[in-house]
């Protein structure tokens, strides 16, 4: 008894480890899910059905458990997995496991949720379950829709059996449910519901009768068709209908039918009944109500046409067709253009005669039906009947035409139009030759080039401008003819720009200019002056050359123009002659001219802030008008450097630009936004001082004032704070460059580069002699970043003032402060080599001081014995740096929790050390005393090192 007892035990156990894994398992599956694809996903649901009924409620059970979310994206998935019924046995496999998860949950809502995954899965197997859920408030819905799903005779015996025992509630859920099925023997029973007091019950139970298509419902339906409400008439209106469908349905068309068209004839007042009645009875009665779909043409609603229009689509067929056309002649003109905008749609060829008679109609909306319609029905024989009726449109109709003809595909139809241009009149030809050019009809351009010579001047420009899109390089010489011949502004205008947009098509850019440069040889003033200008469409330092010249030609035109088409060059290298003109030439409207070119210019160029600063305040100089200067202080409002604010606030003094700098001021500086923080700085602080000063404008004074009050206390003598930054890499979000020298420790104030190795410059303006610099990486406790800071005079020559390429200590808000030999510098670089955890870079703050400024070196502990300072005040960690989270101090000893590299914050030469330290036994650390900072004290320094009981000491070279 004894070993059999043991026995038992032991496969007790067994089991119920067994029975462990089994729910282990299916859980481990669940985790799995949802899966990267569809075939991932259904692998999964296969695993779980082998799991068995068993497996799939272990599932159920889950879901009153920490992992509910996991299940119920199982169970859902599972249940759409089996329901189309191509997975053999699963469906029931899953079906078993879900019902026994139903009998088992005591929550509603999981409940509820089996429920609607058995809707998916269920067949006749759960209607015993399902019914019983029809007896509870909760759950009679989804278990009605459950029901309805399967649609098994099962099914609805269910559903009436749980019927005449229904409260109101759950009786309009099952009487639903009941019409959904159309189940016909419950009929007698629901007609007792529709004169129901209730309005719900009442509702369903006559959409149930109607969904049934019950006989002995006819006349209830069609007296409710006939209530005072207008929507209670529209709803009813529509329950008839679907009743009339039922009956078509059972072979009794010709009465469904009758009750079509009784309540069209009944609801002239009701457009939308009257729609919905025809679309009826098309459905039942198919050709058979072509009639009624013509006579709805007399009706005086757009709404009904149109609807008597759509329905035309489901009866096809030629004499369909015949009757539809036959219908056209003598309607009014909008129903004339509504049909044949229906034949359009129809694509019957038997409808093109009628139409194209409409594209001659004296009526517009039949002609532009007829355009869309033709090119519906045929676009391939649509050109000729289009050109044709282009002899006699007017200007709504050669729109249309010309957006029909854009729409015409194939080879013929292009030399089609190029052919028709001869016959057509003007306006005609303009549309023609716009489609010509839009699609690029190169193989016509002989023909566009002959309609530059017609006597309509629009004609001939519209051919010019086509000829940008057709003509080739080798036509150049013809297209310069057209600029020198031009009679009229607008037509050399047109010229000029074909010209330039044909010379770009030439490969080499160099020469894109060499043709017009060969057409101004040897030409009089009066043509140089219309040649000139298509100079400046190409460009090209030969072609800038000539234009240059020609601003000192001894005609006056010629230099007018010549100025004019410098002060629109497209290059930059345009922008020294035009500050020369500016400051040179004596003219008062070329020297807004050429300083205005100037302008835009140094807005479009790609140079950095500073020299865009420098170039506007070169402008500045030679600007002899305030709306010239006006121009450039809005320049200058884009660029957010100091150097910028100082421009505009040199203008404070020339009162009629007051108003101007200080709103460019306030561009520069203030924040935009609130992840914005503004320029910030002692110089920033001046300016805008000294702009509220003079500005009496409230508007203006606010955010200057709030701006100011909201800046952060002066760093000491920091010459990077608001300084222009460059870095060699692009940033990151709104983590921009300037972040880094904003005053800001916060962590995500931070600017942030795409990737690294990189570097991140500060100009400090001028050269100054430094001594100490702080950079302040993002700080999360965890990782660190080495790097190294460089200086230099002229931004070429670097040199290194500390070296931290080797630094592994986590960044902190503190950052480090270096403290160095001083140096001249302008500019000073973080070189940033390694994030140990991504590969950005991040920097908080860039930090620097003059010589002699800056914070000083913290005072030595107070001294316990003469020539001794204390390194642990025992409190706290203060004068510590490194992982500070790692010890912790208790009564007062600094603990080892879990430890790694702590170092005193100052660092010492020749001295002598005295320490006490404990380890429990087999405890292992050491203390660093001699090292190369940066580095790691454990391998490259002298290093004291506590093994159980013993010390030792080790020196790493």
């Amino acid at each position: 008894m004894k070993y059999a007892g043991i026995t038992g035990m032991i496969t007790a156990i067994a089991l119920c480890c067994a029975t462990f894994a089994a729910t282990e398992d299916i859980r481990d599956l669940a985790a799995q899910l949802p899966a990267e694809s569809i075939q991932d996903a259904d692998a999964v649901f296969a695993q779980c059905i082998e799991k068995g009924p068993k497996g799939i409620a272990k599932l159920c059970d889950m879901l009153s458990a920490e992992q509910a979310l996991q299940a119920r994206y199982a169970l859902s998935g599972l249940a759409k997995y089996v329901s189309t019924g191509a997975r053999g046995d699963a469906r029931a496999v899953v079906a078993e496991g879900l019902l026994t998860g139903l009998k088992k949950a005591k929550d509603d809502e999981a409940k509820a949720f089996l429920i609607r995954c058995l809707e998916l899965a269920g067949k006749d197997e759960s209607v015993p379950a399902l019914e019983g859920s029809l007896d509870d408030a909760r759950l009679c819905d989804p278990a009605a829709q459950a029901l309805v799903e399967i649609g098994s005779e099962a099914a609805a015996g269910a559903l009436r059996r749980a019927l005449p025992k229904a409260d109101d509630a759950r009786r309009v859920i099952i009487i639903k449910a009941l019409g959904d099925l159309r189940c016909a023997p419950v009929a007698d029973a629901i007609r007792m519901y529709a004169a129901s007091g209730d309005d719900n019950t009442r509702s369903c139970a006559l959409y149930a009768l109607a969904n049934i298509g019950d006989p002995a419902s006819g006349d209830l339906l069609a007296e409710d068709a006939e209530a005072d409400s207008f929507y209670a008439r529209s709803k009813a209106t529509s329950l008839y209908l679907l009743y009339a469908r039922r009956v078509a349905e059972a072979g009794q068309q010709a009465t469904a039918a009758a009750i079509c068209r009784a309540l069209y004839e009944a609801r002239a007042a009701e457009p939308g009944a009257q729609v919905e009645a025809l679309g009826v009875l098309v459905d039942i009665a198919g050709p058979g109500a072509l009639d009624d779909l013509l006579a709805a043409m007399d009706n005086p609603s757009k709404e009904v046409r149109c609807g008597a229009l759509m329905f035309a689509d489901a009866i096809p067929g030629e004499e369909a067709t015949e009757a539809w056309v036959m219908r056209v002649g003598g309607a009014q003109v909008d129903v004339r253009a509504e049909i044949i905008s229906m034949l359009g749609r129809r694509g019957d060829p038997t409808a093109v005669p009628v139409v194209v008679r409409c594209l001659g109609a004296e009526d517009l909306p039949v002609r532009m039906a007829a355009i869309d319609a033709i090119v519906r029905i045929n676009d391939t024989d649509a050109p000729g009947p289009l050109l044709a009726a282009l002899q006699h449109a007017g200007d709504e109709a050669v729109a249309a035409t010309k957006a029909a003809l854009l729409r015409i595909g194939g080879p013929g139809i292009m030399p089609a139009i190029a052919a028709g241009l001869a016959t057509t009149p003007p306006a005609g030809r303009v549309a023609l030759l716009d489609v010509l050019a839009t699609r690029s009809a190169k193989g016509q351009a002989e023909a566009v080039f002959e309609q530059t010579q017609d006597t309509d001047e629009s004609v001939r420009i519209a051919a010019t401008k086509a000829l940008a899109r057709l003509a080739t390089p080798d036509d150049l010489e013809r297209l310069i003819a057209l600029v020198t011949a031009a009679q009229t502004e607008a037509e050399r205008e047109a010229a000029q720009n074909t010209v330039v947009a044909v010379a770009k098509h030439i490969e080499d850019p160099a020469q894109c200019a060499d043709v017009i440069l060969a057409a101004l040889q040897g030409r009089s003033p009066a043509e140089r002056t219309v040649l000139l200008p298509m100079l400046a469409g190409v460009g090209g330092a030969t072609a800038l050359e000539a234009v240059v010249g020609d601003t000192r030609s001894n005609d006056a035109a010629v230099r007018d123009v010549a100025i004019r088409t410098l002060a629109e060059w497209p290059e930059l290298d345009a922008m020294p002659h035009l500050l020369g003109l500016a400051r040179d030439v004596e003219d008062l409207k070329m020297h807004v001219l050429a300083l205005r070119g100037y302008t835009r210019l140094v807005g479009a160029a790609k140079l950095s802030e500073p020299e865009k600063v420098m170039r506007y305040q070169e402008g500045l100089d030679v600007a002899r008008r305030v709306d010239e200067k006006r121009l450039i202080l809005g320049g200058l409002a884009a660029l957010r450097i100091t150097k910028a604010l100082e421009a505009v606030a040199a203008c404070l003094d020339e009162e009629a630009l007051r108003g101007e700098a200080a709103s460019a001021a306030a561009q520069i500086a203030c924040p935009r936004d609130e992840k914005d923080k503004g320029l910030v700085g002692p110089e920033v602080a001046a300016a805008l001082k000294r702009i509220l000063e003079v500005v009496d404008d409230a508007d203006l004074r606010k955010p200057i004032a709030g701006h100011l009050a909201s800046m952060p206390v002066p760093d000491g003598f920091n010459l990077a704070l608001g300084k222009p930054v460059t870095a060699s890499v692009e940033h990151q979000g709104d983590h921009v460059l300037a972040k880094a020298v904003d005053g800001n420790l916060d962590a995500d104030a931070a600017w942030f580069g795409a990737s690294c190795p990189c570097w991140l410059e500060v100009d400090l303006g001028e050269p100054v002699p430094i001594d100490k610099a702080q950079v302040v990486f993002y700080y999360d406790g965890e990782r660190y970043y080495q790097y190294k800071l460089e200086s230099s005079v002229d931004g070429e020559t670097w040199n290194v003032v500390a070296d931290m390429s080797q630094y592994a200590l986590p960044a902190t808000r503190d950052g480090v402060i270096h403290r160095f030999e001083s140096v001249e510098a302008r500019y000073v670089r973080v070189h940033v080599l390694k994030n140990s955890v991504n590969e950005a870079a991040h920097v908080v703050e860039v930090k620097v001081w003059a010589e002699g400024t800056g914070p000083e070196r913290p005072p030595d502990p107070k001294p316990l014995e003469e020539g001794f300072v204390s390194l642990f005040n025992g409190q706290d960690l203060t004068g510590w740096k490194g992982d500070t989270q790692g010890y912790a101090v208790e009564e007062g000893m600094i603990v080892c929790k879990p430890g790694g590299d702590l170092y005193t914050n100052e660092q010492y030469s020749d001295f002598i050390f005295r320490f006490e330290f404990k380890l429990t036994p087999g405890a292992n650390n050491g203390l660093g005393i001699r090292c190369p900072f940066p580095a790691h004290a454990a391998y490259d320094g002298m290093v004291l090192i506590r093994l159980q009981r013993k010390v030792l000491l080790r020196r790493v070279v």
